[in-house]
């Protein structure tokens, strides 16, 4: 059995379920591998035998995505040359984490696929949105990546189709302790933005994750970081509590070990708005942008000892074997 394993490279999320996921399929099948897309910070350890440039959402300074980069950044002539382009009928099985070329290639050509991702999840009623649903946005996320099939992930599994989050191994095998540290990844954030709060709450360390800053540098209670995964496991596992966007991966594993977290999902990006809305129902705080006074809300966050925890199961076999099944 021959397999194409898709995932895209916007974001950290879809990466890290990769390196999960990959050494799976390879168990039972002949893999090659799929990327696309620019920003992501973690590498595979495998051999990729494809990648695109396909498409990327910029972030901008202030908590959102900058729509007017992103859309300089679009290369629509190039993404559908590379969807007509690609051999995906040499392959039996397209495993797909919401990458839009191959899926859109597999949906033209006829071949078999299914949709491995968070974003899966959203084909279900029953996954938890804002009141008022955006959608526009809901047709963006249905039809971004699109597959014959499909297992989502979610923070709870609110469908039959919706599995509990994939957490990776060196997640999972983690020798967590609780000193007064913060781990922080808000990339869509500026950083002086960030440090004028964090300088002012000084009984915590933050360690601040940038995929701006090439080298480490530290000034009074904050310690400014490259996008490293040792290093964030490393902080992960130190840290009290973790600051970060609304995305799916990172709360999972502050979920799955029981760390304080608050979130601030990126302003218009709606998959993190609906991820804010099933984190605020778990009873996560959850705030929704960054003023002048938010040193005051960190303070009285870190001085509450509320946290949630969910030990997530492992099922990633039984996900691998399931999907294989599909063919």
């Amino acid at each position: 059995m021959k397999i194409l394993y898709a995932t895209q490279a916007t974001g950290n999320g879809h990466m890290i379920r990769a390196l999960e996921l990959i050494p799976l399929f390879k168990k039972y099948a002949d893999v090659d591998i799929f990327v696309s897309g620019s920003q992501c910070q973690i590498k595979l350890p495998f051999e990729v035998d494809i990648t695109k440039y396909g498409l990327s959402f910029i972030p901008g300074p202030a908590g959102g995505i900058s729509y007017s980069k992103t859309l300089k950044s679009l290369r629509m002539i190039q993404l559908f040359q590379d969807i007509r382009s690609l051999k995906i009928e040499d392959y039996d099985l397209l495993v797909n984490d919401f990458e839009p070329i191959s899926s859109w290639a597999a949906k033209l050509k006829g071949v078999k696929s299914i949709g491995l991702s968070h974003q899966a999840s959203f084909n279900s009623e029953k996954t938890p949105r804002p009141r008022n649903r955006n959608l526009a946005q809901e047709m963006i996320i249905r039809h971004y990546a699109p597959t014959s099939d499909y297992k989502g992930f979610h923070y709870m599994p609110y469908d039959d189709k919706i599995e509990t989050p994939i957490i990776c191994r060196d997640i999972r095998q983690l020798n967590c302790e609780n000193r007064r540290e913060v781990c922080v990844y808000l990339p869509a954030y500026n950083i002086d933005y960030l440090t004028y709060h964090f300088e002012r709450v000084l009984s915590h360390k933050w360690n601040i994750f940038s995929p701006k800053v090439k080298e480490s540098r530290s000034y009074g209670n904050i310690v400014i970081n490259p996008v490293s995964r040792k290093e964030w496991l490393s902080s992960f596992a130190r840290s009290e509590a973790l600051l970060m966007g609304a995305g799916f991966e990172g709360p999972s594993e502050a979920i799955h070990h029981g760390k304080k977290l608050m979130v601030i999902p990126m302003k218009k990006q709606y998959e993190q708005q609906c991820n804010a809305i099933a984190l605020q129902k778990l009873g996560v705080n959850v705030q929704g942008e960054i003023g002048y006074y938010f040193y005051e809300r960190l303070n009285a966050w870190l001085r509450n000892s509320h946290v949630i925890q969910y030990n997530y199961p492992d099922n990633s076999e039984g996900i691998v074997k399931e999907a294989l099944c599909r063919v």
